[in-house]
């Protein structure tokens, strides 16, 4: 990372002959080919056209190809020839697709002409830059043809011949052909026998029309044919009419007369502006070609392959000295990126503000004065610095500026509480009246709004003396890097200053570090400050942002501290500077002699046996006391005779176990037990020392009193690469822990800020490879042998260990050859005996979770924002920004589904409650719409919510987390949100056959799991009431934010506007008031959304399509209706539905005429209400169609209803009281 320890600099292995070729290629990004999406057509002809002309050209994301195109798809292997022949590719991609920004420099994105045009014009292809550095600004039109005009044209004497179809993906999703369409000649059948162009012209030529179920490539070689279009309309594939002008000209939506023969004029037109827009599509791609070659000609290499394209190729491109600083920038490009996330979900909130308000009104945060270290030079990072500290939350008593020149402007203008201290002065900056604690700052660092008051905060801890925090490194292209630090540790401490820009420190220690100390001199006083655990506080969230550079001056300063600290510990080692700055390799010498008993547990690896100790006879140290095996007793021949084929100086013991199973635990104590030497060294028998000295380096950290169990890197020759096993474990990873490795496990990887490559407490170590004081092992009763006994033990023992006051430590300083689970490897290969093995690591898991879960989820040495998923990434999908050392307000976690289900019933209340300020929430939302981002019962621990909400949690993912939390986290008050029935579905609902089979044991036992139930109606919970013991009721709610700005007075029209709007398993609901629209086809215009029966849609004037729930409430206003209806089948499931139609037309000030039915009766709503009758029906419409006043009357009423009892504001209390009493 060069002078910094922030992310690594841009890093290229570059190509060998870069000037070489003078034609570059283009790669492609589509999807599959398909015959009847135009864009997609057009980038696989373009690829073609490109490949023909002579330059290389590959597709890129597409699988299916067409074998009449020349369209090779793109390889790494392609890339990287290219790469290393010096080439420059530009990369091409549809305008609204996105996928590609990480994918290459310079990019083109193409608008093809269905998404140029605006009606009534025709619009052009165009490529245009999208994105690139030291890239030129292209822009040029590019027509790229989708239907050949010479095998699509019109015939000399049209005939009149049968209509065809043409419905492919409307069939294949479950689409029926309306009546009569069925018999025709479909050509998107799937049978092949239309698959050629010229048979299709042919067909198209004779027909008199052709009903399109969907828009593509077949309407405009039916309109190049002179065959008009007749959209069929449908809720699958052709919802809305096209927009683009070029599937829309020459068509008819439906068979209206006067549509067909609007279409039937424009035809000429049509074929006319196709071929005149294709004109000059061949000179228009020879001067595409010609700008796009000059322009990679003049683009430099670096500019043309971003960092991530080359870490992609890796070893085909890097060379292997290289692959170690690509791994690091691959990994410090994903940090970055997650944490542009991460930022997005952490900003400051009205409550924060309304929660920091009240600590600073409480009046009992110690005061601070604040002193900036200007930088030489550095105005611009001073005024940042005072811009940040100026809109902090809490303001500093004092602010002092420490510089080397005079004030720049006249010091009164600083204003009374500012002191300019020019350096070299005469009196310390830091001797007159000062509070008690003290912000040391660098010019340059960004506090955030928060800083002041939680640097504050931690200071008000009895024992605290020293305050750091979390911080973002900003690079020069204005990426942020984060470092989301762990708590004190004391070894990394010493490898690396990892404080930061700005630090809190008592005045008092300060003062003694001298009459004007360099700021450089904080890292002295952490050093000495950290014999005490508890006097070094860390804030676990980003509070400052900064360059993170460090200049030499500053190592060296370091450097010599830190000599300094270790002389007066009475450590003697040699502190060595590493490459990246700032960080230090400390090698600590050992104090006192010692004797170390090797313990070994064997039996079934015996080759693996002879290697080690041979390695130990070739690598033996003066340490080296004693050989302890540890056997069953069924192998301790075997063992024995392994041991006496190999010459040993060391002296050898062979122990055996109590007959029984293997257990790691009771092997390891029983060598223990023999051993007589004070340090105990624990190793798997597949590992071997592979250097001198490896045993002395590890023993010396043991002459710290708190250390406790020592561990090296564990290494791993594969083919012709070293590679690393074992880094430094961190508890919650994985199953119970992992080892963080790098990216490519290299062993020249630095890793996350030198991570790999610097000594470091960790809560646990790898169990492979060991070594702890003897005495230590005494001190806790020896490793566990009941429910932690074999997979888990070293864990529960290093736990154990720190609750004892000692912490451990993984080093880089030696490395040991470990082979990897060869005993494992051996017994999963019996019958048997892998399903024993893997079942025995389950149980083993969950009472290690059980006993332990507090200490796991809160690993002292990782960070509550870094993932349990991936060491050292950034957690960005569960982004928890309440503070994990206090607790400001209640705190809900909640997992939604992705419907407007999950809108009504968990986002928006929590929003509320947070808005009006009595709760804090944590909002996990699914990744897609099927894909969640389901909580470990880890990552719940660590988040510590009061409550978790979770929703519908039926699905085998969610029952067995569920299970889980009640295992690891009894004490979890567990919600579940539920507002539907789910048995007794009606037929014609789209879930019937599943939910009617899985539906009711499913949802018995997720209730079953939690502590309480809240569902939306009162028949809910008749129904549910038996599956849980606590079944609340809590109506929906609108959030009135959203919602209460879309009333307005209707305006006067001659033909009114009636319609529904809902979502697809309201089938049955609308097919029952078929006769009722068809009644009033020829007197209103009927509007559907969501979903419309094909029965019904002869008689309906619009259909919309459904949309996201961000845009629903808009869409639905913008619907415009006179009148709402809402029917509902009087039904179980109906029954036990909500009002919520009801809340959302009340909302738009519509009248409504809806079903008689239980969830239209609550709370006694101003509408219609009538049986499912049809005359009823026709009769209630029919008073609200002649009766003005009566509607307007009664929308205002229904608006009225729903403001005074469901809007969200006016019952946020009662959600408070559902959710946390």
């Amino acid at each position: 990372m060069g002078s910094s320890r922030k992310c690594s600099p841009d890093m290229h292995a570059h190509g060998t002959s870069r000037n070489a070729a003078e034609k570059h290629p283009y790669y492609i990004a589509t999807a599959d080919y398909d015959g009847n999406q135009i864009h997609i057509r057009q980038l696989h002809q373009l690829c073609h056209e490109l490949n023909n002309r002579g330059f290389e050209a590959f597709l890129w994301g597409a699988r299916t190809l067409n074998g009449h195109l020349w369209t090779p798809q793109l390889s790494l292997e392609q890339r990287a020839a290219h790469y290393k022949a010096g080439k420059k590719p530009v990369w091409i991609h549809l305008a609204i697709d996105k996928v590609l920004r990480q994918q290459a420099h310079w990019t083109l994105a193409y608008t093809p002409e269905i998404h140029a045009g605006e009606k009534p014009q025709l619009g052009k292809g165009r490529i245009e830059f999208a994105q690139g550095e030291n890239a030129p600004s292209i822009s040029l039109p590019l027509a790229l043809p989708w239907v050949d005009a010479t095998v699509f044209s019109p015939a000399t004497a049209r005939g009149e011949g049968p209509a065809l179809v043409y419905a492919d993906k409307y069939l294949k999703a479950g689409g029926t052909l309306q009546e009569g369409h069925a018999e025709l000649v479909n050509l998107g059948a799937t049978s092949g026998a239309y698959a050629k162009a010229e048979d299709r012209a042919k067909a198209l030529r004779s027909a008199r029309m052709i009903y399109c179920y969907e828009a593509g490539v077949i309407s405009t070689e039916a309109l190049l044919c002179g065959c008009p279009v007749v959209y069929i309309q449908n809720d699958r594939t052709l919802a809305l009419p096209a927009a683009s002008p070029w599937l829309s000209l020459a068509t008819a939506w439906g068979e209206d007369p006067a549509e067909l023969l609007k279409a039937r004029n424009e035809l000429p037109h049509y074929q006319t502006q196709y071929l005149a827009n294709f004109s000059d599509s061949a000179a228009e791609l020879d001067q595409f070609i010609e700008a796009t070659q000059q322009a990679l000609k003049d683009l430099p290499f670096e500019s043309a392959w971003s960092n991530e394209s080359v870490a992609l190729m890796g070893e085909l491109v890097i060379e292997s000295k290289d692959l170690a600083s690509h791994a690091d920038q691959a990994k410090y490009s994903r940090l970055q990126q997650q944490f542009q996330t991460w930022n997005k979900r952490s900003t400051l909130r009205e409550i924060d503000g309304e929660i920091y308000g009240e600590h600073v009104a409480r009046g009992d945060l110690p005061a601070l004065a604040v002193y900036v270290y200007v930088r030489e030079g550095d105005l611009d990072g001073l005024a940042q610095t005072l811009d940040s500290l100026e809109q902090n939350l809490y303001q500093a008593r004092q602010l002092h500026i420490l510089a080397g020149f005079d004030c720049p402007i006249d010091p009164s203008e600083l204003g009374p509480q500012c002191v300019w201290h020019a350096l070299p002065t005469s009196q310390s900056p830091f001797s007159g009246a000062l509070p008690e604690w003290l912000l040391l700052m660098e010019s340059g660092t960004v506090l955030t709004a928060q800083a002041l008051v939680e640097f504050a905060l931690a200071a008000k801890h009895p024992q605290a003396r020293l305050v750091y925090a979390d911080e973002a490194f900003t690079a020069s292209n204005g990426l942020e890097t984060p470092h989301f630090k762990p708590d004190l540790n004391i070894e990394w401490l010493r490898s690396i200053n990892y404080l930061g820009s700005a630090v809190a420190v008592r005045t008092a220690d300060w003062r003694q570090q001298g009459a004007v100390p360099d700021f450089d001199r904080l890292y002295g006083l952490a050093l000495e400050l950290s014999r005490d655990k508890h006097s070094i506080r860390h804030v676990d969230t980003v509070l400052l942002k900064s360059d993170g550079l460090v200049s030499p001056a500053r190592e060296l300063a370091e450097l010599q501290q830190l000599q300094v600290h270790l002389d007066q510990q009475s450590l003697p080692a040699r502190v060595q500077a590493q490459k990246t700055a700032g960080c230090r390799q400390i090698e600590y010498q050992g104090a006192r002699p010692r004797r170390v008993s090797v313990i070994i547990p064997t039996g079934y690896q015996l080759g693996y046996l002879r290697c080690l100790l041979g390695s130990l006879q070739s690598y033996a140290e003066p340490e080296l006391h004693e050989i302890i095996l540890v056997t069953q007793p069924e192998h301790e021949a075997a063992a024995h005779h392994a041991a006496t084929s190999v010459t040993l100086t060391t002296p050898l013991r062979v122990v055996c176990t109590p007959v029984g199973p293997y257990q790691h635990g009771l092997a390891l104590n029983t060598g223990a037990a023999a051993a007589t030497g004070d340090v105990l060294l624990f190793a798997d028998d597949d590992t071997e020392a592979i250097q001198r000295p490896w045993l002395s380096s590890l023993t010396a950290y043991l002459d710290q009193a708190d250390v406790g169990c020592v561990a090296p890197r564990l290494v791993l020759q594969v083919g012709d690469k070293p590679t690393l096993q074992s880094g430094p474990m961190t508890l919650g990873i994985g199953d119970w822990a992992a080892c963080y490795n790098g990216e490519r496990r290299l062993l020249d990887e630095q890793g996350v800020f030198s991570r790999l490559q610097t000594s470091q407490d960790v809560s646990t170590v790898a169990g492979h490879f060991f070594l702890l004081e003897r005495a230590l092992w005494q001190q806790l009763g020896g490793f566990d042998t009941g429910d932690c006994h074999t997979f888990t033990t070293v864990h529960d023992f290093c736990i154990r260990a720190s609750q004892a006051g000692r912490r451990h430590i993984w080093t880089p300083v030696s490395s040991v050859l470990h082979q990897g689970g060869k005993t494992v490897e051996a017994l999963g290969r019996e019958a048997g005996r892998s399903y024993e093995i893997k079942s025995a690591a389950l149980r083993e898991k969950q009472s290690f979770l059980t006993r332990w879960v507090q200490q796991i989820a809160h690993d002292r040495s990782y960070n509550r924002h870094l993932s349990l998923q991936n060491p050292y990434d950034v957690e960005a999908d569960l982004v928890v920004d309440w503070m994990s050392s206090r607790k400001d307000r209640p705190r809900a976690m909640a997992f939604p589904i992705s419907s407007g289900s999950g809108q009504y019933r968990v986002v928006e209340p929590l929003n509320a409650l947070q808005h009006a300020g009595l709760a804090q929430s944590c909002i996990v939302f699914p990744v897609t719409h099927s894909l969640y981002r389901t909580p470990t019962a880890l990552e719940i621990t660590r988040a510590d919510p009061d409550r978790m909400i979770v929703q519908h949690s039926i699905g085998d993912a969610h029952l067995q987390l569920l299970r889980a939390y009640r295992k690891t986290n009894p004490n979890l008050f567990t919600i579940q949100t539920v507002d539907d029935l789910f048995h007794d579905l009606p037929q014609k609902h789209h879930l019937h056959n599943y939910h009617q089979r899985e539906g009711y044991v499913r949802m018995r036992e997720a209730m079953s799991l939690c502590d309480r139930v809240i569902v939306s109606t009162q028949p809910l919970v008749e129904v549910y009431g038996d599956h849980c013991r606590d079944v609340r009721v809590m109506p929906n709610c609108l959030d009135d934010r959203v919602w209460g700005q879309f009333y307005k007075t209707p305006a006067p029209r001659k033909r009114l506007r009636v319609g529904w709007a809902g979502a697809a398993q309201h089938l049955g609901d609308l097919e029952m008031i078929g006769e009722v629209v068809a009644r009033f086809k020829d007197e209103v215009d009927w509007i559907f959304m969501g979903m419309c029966p094909d029965s019904l849609r002869p008689y309906i004037k619009e259909y919309h399509p459904f949309v996201s729930y961000v845009d629903y409430p808009a869409k639905l206003a913008s619907l415009d209706l006179d009148i709402a209806i809402a029917p509902l089948e009087d039904n179980p499931f109906n029954r036990c539905k909500s009002n919520l139609r009801l809340l959302e037309y009340g909302a738009m000030g519509w009248p409504v005429v809806c079903s008689d039915v239980y969830p239209f009766r609550t709370e006694n709503p101003p509408v219609l209400r009538v049986p499912n009758e049809k005359e009823a029906w026709i009769e209630s419409v029919r008073r609200l169609i002649d009766d003005e006043a009566l509607r307007h009357q009664m929308g205002q009423q229904l608006n009225r209803w729903v403001s005074d009892h469901f809007y969200l504001s006016k019952n946020t209390d009662k959600w408070f009281s559902a959710i946390f009493d």
